[in-house]
């Protein structure tokens, strides 16, 4: 089991979002906690309101996992890993994302986990209507999204293939390269020596 002690910077984003998975969780925060910093990125945005597509994969298949879960167990099985995901989001992502985004003095708003979308998504459009695992990643999955989303002009966003955040930026191959010599050399069991409250 190898250890990594965590740079002051990094302690102040993992008190922030504070998470049973710290190298993880620093990997998914860094670029909304430091996305408001004039030196890390060219343009610095004015809004004070976020709109956060948070609840999209989640609600619409947009995951692997979902597509493992229909191929092992057809649309009940896929139905339940939906319903696992949407039941646990508050504990994974919405206090972490809320952390992060404040810290920032920024607002954040979740259109779909407005109740009536919510509900629309789960009780009146089947499954079926809302992916097609037959179809290749970028077009199968979130199939509902990414057909609204070619009806309003922004084709080029309906074809994005999912990329989790920490993976997109490669923050956490950078990271793990820093932290322990190698990509490869992080494990899940990796410890981490984190004194709270020390920034």
């Amino acid at each position: 089991c190898k250890s990594h002690k965590l740079s002051a910077h990094e302690v102040k984003k993992y008190n922030i979002i504070y998470d049973e998975e710290p190298q993880k969780e620093v990997n998914v925060s860094t670029p909304k906690v430091t996305e408001n910093s004039a030196s890390s990125i060219a343009y610095v945005s004015k809004a004070q309101v976020l709109l956060n597509g948070l609840g999209a994969d989640e609600q619409l298949g947009g995951y692997g996992r979902h597509r493992g879960a229909f191929l092992h167990r057809g649309w009940a099985g896929l139905r339940e890993e939906v319903d696992m995901d949407v039941a646990r989001i508050w504990s994974r992502n919405l206090g972490r994302d809320d952390r992060c985004i404040s810290e920032n003095g920024k607002e954040v708003r979740h259109p779909f986990l407005d109740e009536h979308v919510m509900k629309v998504i789960s009780e009146e459009i089947p499954m079926e209507h809302i992916v097609n695992y037959a179809e290749a990643r970028s077009v199968g999955d979130k199939r509902i999204l990414r057909i609204i989303s070619h009806m309003l002009g922004m084709t080029r966003a309906a074809a994005y293939e999912k990329r989790a955040i920490q993976f997109g930026t490669k923050l956490a191959k950078l990271s793990n390269r820093r932290s322990f010599g190698s990509n490869r050399a992080f494990s899940g069991d990796a410890e981490y020596i984190v004194k709270r409250n020390e920034y």
